[in-house]
């Protein structure tokens, strides 16, 4: 009897303790924040999201709850400053729980079961690994964050950017802070336009070919995100003088079947059309795509010259217009094997036929030098194009039983070719007499071949220290055969003063060697990366080469202080050294007679750019919003511009030559605020003081000005399935060689309406509101004045229509995703 007593008291001795360590353990929560209490028959579900390499909370990661078998959630929530989470009235069931933070793998529980005898659910700490650390988060959302700021790059997520709809990578790239578009498709990244552009991590032909952009004819809609790398880290590539935008397509990794369909139309015959489709198991990712895009465009030029020869002065007028059409295809085929934990293989293969047709009519007026008519004429040309890119990618990753560590090797080619036909005829005439007529066409069949391998290793001697190291090699090889003909008495007649063939080669082997570190309040990265080139230029029959051969050595570094607690206020200083190798077209010395009175020619004996650019930034934000202020400074040697004069049959040539250098030295805000639930506001300012020192030219040209620049994003939600959005750009102009450009400015205007229980989305969207994008230059020389104004159709009403269906099978296990540009950082 008297030991069933004692063990009654031992019994009511053990639920005290239980009792007390769970009051304390409720306290606790309660100061925090958090009280896990829940209703009957609910439980609570709780946890804290860490950063693996700085073993602090990541505060506002987005955290998703979702029953077993289902991937739409049943609730989600973001965490709180130190990077606590808990679910309350939870039904008692099994779930799983998905933790998501832009440009970190996100984390994928296991099986939770809540119910009677499991009512609160302690998940402890989970840790979000990544490829740089992450600082700061710019924008918070119940979805994806639409900007991302690391030691490293910033991340910009354009997939839910509503203005990008309907439109192409240069839409998309209008939306991204400190990045300006021309209508020429040229894009500029703090003012300047030599900056790297790279395809989840490497060149691509589906960008580029012959060095000759083709942003417009990448869909926005199979981009996922943007990197945007001020100061590449020496794990880059080093092309690109102020920087590297990669471009990070979209990868469906959903398991089960998924495929996302949409489609657009736009006004006066554009159209794009997609399919996106994936069916993923426990071991394989099989995925294919589809994408169809037709715009035909508007082109205007006026242009008024003046030319001063001896003692006389000579006057042109140039009205032209134009209209283009291309339609153009992109099939995408790819599969991901892991056959284990450790290893994984991945294969994608991609092809873009595009065609295009484009009609230009140019008409001339020539005054004499009292500005009197002297004689005029009209040039009409036919443009026909064929274009065929490429793209096979193939790697392999290793990761080891050591966590962190991991090795991988990817190699990829591409091929571009593109076929140009021009039939043109000009005719002279005298008022409504006609002088003289002549017909001419040219035929340039270019061919591009690109082969890539690069190897990648991470070793981690802790959770707050790791080393990387790599190789990488390319080979690119391109041949310009270009053949010019004139109609004499009905025969075309070969003009060999005309026809080249000019070819291009270029090899770059390169190693590097990079160390990070968090110690405590602070963050390093440190890097070396070398170099060596070997480029050749041949023109036709091997009769000129101009070889060059350098060796270049690129050190970078990134230092990080956390000021504030909880990443409310970061110090960022960064230094990169930076390369620009000429481009094939800037090297051809052959002319472009399109516009038989305004030539151009490269010049094959172009110097490479070398630039040092240091950046002093700091990362604040809070739970409503962020700002990111930073100065820059970069100095560039051997720089190349442009140069124009004319020749003695008062024609203008325009060329490429080295300056002595040039400095772009600036300031620029980013920022966001959501003072609403239903209101989010973001935008950036620049500010840009750029001189360019010529003073080794034959006129010894200088120039200095200042470049304005400013970007601002309204997004409105006032009901859960409404979203509208206005974005507005200004740029007051930039400063060239021999000139400066006037101020561009545009408003766009989106909206989305979700359906079928938001499978579907409408998609309205109107392009420049006010038609106000237009480019404009001013170019004075001592033997040339010249004021032009070209636009390119830009006021645009696009509908649309979004439909997306997924079929997830259970899995009860952790999966990572990859937003498919991390591991091909080089």
């Amino acid at each position: 009897m008297n030991g069933f007593c004692c063990n009654n008291c031992t019994m009511k001795k053990l639920e005290l303790i239980i009792g007390i360590l769970l009051f304390v353990s409720s306290v606790v929560w309660a100061q925090d924040g958090h009280f896990p209490a829940s209703k009957a028959g609910t439980g609570t579900v709780f946890g804290k999201v860490m950063d693996e390499v700085s073993q602090k909370g990541l505060a506002y990661a987005n955290v998703a709850m979702y029953q077993q078998g289902t991937k739409q959630p049943i609730t989600a929530k973001t965490t709180n400053d130190s990077g606590r989470f808990i679910f309350r009235d939870v039904a008692y069931g099994r779930y799983h729980i998905e933790i998501s933070y832009l440009g970190m793998e996100t984390y994928q529980s296991g099986e939770v079961i809540v119910d009677k005898a499991h009512p609160a659910v302690r998940l402890g700490k989970l840790f979000l690994a990544g490829s740089d650390q992450v600082i700061a988060e710019a924008q918070v959302t119940g979805e994806k964050s639409t900007e991302e700021v690391s030691l490293v790059k910033k991340v910009f997520n354009v997939s839910k950017n509503i203005n990008n709809a309907g439109g192409s990578a240069l839409d998309a790239m209008r939306n991204i802070p400190s990045l300006s578009v021309g209508i020429d498709g040229d894009v500029q990244l703090r003012g300047s336009s030599n900056v790297k552009i790279l395809v989840n991590g490497r060149p691509s032909s589906l960008v580029s070919t012959g060095g000759e952009l083709k942003l417009d004819q990448l869909p926005a809609a199979s981009i996922e995100a943007i990197e945007v790398i001020t100061n590449p880290s020496a794990k880059y590539e080093a092309s690109g003088k102020t920087g590297i935008i990669n471009i990070i397509l979209k990868k469906p990794t959903d398991y089960g079947f998924n495929y996302n369909f949409n489609f657009l139309a736009g006004q006066r015959d554009k159209w794009t059309t997609g399919l996106t489709m994936n069916y993923r198991t426990n071991h394989w990712n099989w995925r294919a795509g589809y994408q169809f895009n037709r715009n035909t465009y508007q082109f205007t030029k006026v242009l008024d010259q003046q030319s001063f020869r001896a003692d006389t002065t000579y006057f042109l007028e140039e009205n032209s217009t134009a209209e283009k059409v291309k339609t153009g295809h992109t099939v995408s085929l790819g599969m991901d094997w892991n056959p284990t934990k450790q290893w994984s293989l991945f294969t994608t293969f991609s092809v873009n036929p595009h065609i295009g047709q484009k009609a230009s009519v140019f008409d001339y007026t020539y005054f004499n030098q009292d500005h009197i008519y002297d004689n005029n004429s009209l040039r009409k040309t036919q443009d026909d194009e064929e274009e065929m890119g490429v793209d096979v990618e193939l790697g392999i990753n290793k990761k080891f039983s050591r966590k962190g560590m991991s090795w991988n090797t990817v190699y990829s080619y591409d091929n571009g070719n593109k076929l140009d036909s021009v039939l043109s005829n000009h005719h002279y005439y005298d008022m409504n007499d006609l002088l003289a007529l002549t017909n001419e066409k040219n035929r340039r069949d270019q061919v591009e071949e690109t082969h890539r391998v690069q190897s990648d290793f991470v070793y981690p001697f802790s959770r707050k220290v790791k080393m990387e190291t790599g190789l990488m090699y390319s080979y690119r090889n391109l041949e310009n055969d270009f053949r010019y003909a004139d109609l004499v008495n009905d025969i075309w007649e070969p003009n060999l003063g005309r026809t080249n063939d000019f070819l291009y080669s270029e090899h770059i082997g390169a190693a590097y060697l990079m160390g990070t570190a968090h110690i405590q309040k602070w963050s390093f990265n440190a890097g070396l990366r070398v170099e060596n080139t070997d480029v050749n230029s041949v023109l036709a029959g091997g009769s000129q080469q101009y070889p060059n051969h350098y060796i270049n050595f690129f050190p970078s570094g990134h230092i990080g202080l956390d000021v504030l607690p909880e990443g409310k206020g970061t110090i960022l200083l960064s230094y990169s050294r930076r390369i620009k190798r000429p481009s094939y077209r800037r090297l051809n010395p052959f002319a472009s007679f399109n516009d038989n009175q305004n030539i151009r020619r490269g010049n094959p004996l172009l110097r490479p750019e070398l630039s040092d650019s240091w950046e002093l930034g700091w990362q604040s934000r809070w739970k409503k919003g962020s700002v990111s202020p930073a100065v820059f400074y970069r100095k560039t040697i051997d720089k190349v511009g442009y140069y124009t004069h004319l020749l003695d049959n008062g024609i203008r040539e325009l060329t490429f030559v080295n300056l002595n250098s040039g400095t772009a030295q600036g300031a620029e805000v980013n920022g966001s605020y959501n003072p609403l639930k239903w209101l989010r506001l973001s935008g950036n300012v620049s500010y840009f003081h750029i001189e360019k020192d010529g003073t080794n030219l034959e006129n010894a040209t200088t120039n200095v000005g200042d470049m304005f620049m400013t970007r601002l994003l309204l997004m409105l939600t006032p009901k859960k399935p409404l979203a509208i959005q206005v974005s507005g750009f200004y740029n007051s102009g930039y400063v060239g060689t021999l000139g400066e450009s006037d101020a561009i400015a545009n408003v766009d205007l989106g909206i989305t309406y979700m359906a079928f229980h938001n499978r579907g989305k409408f998609i309205f969207r109107v392009t420049d509101i006010f038609n106000t994008r237009r480019f404009a230059m001013h170019i004075k020389t001592p033997d040339l004045n010249m004021e032009f104004e070209r636009k390119r159709e830009s006021q645009i009403l696009w509908l649309g229509f979004n439909w997306e269906l997924k079929h997830t099978k259970n899995q009860n296990r952790r999966r990572k995703k990859s937003s498919g540009g991390g591991d091909m950082e080089f």
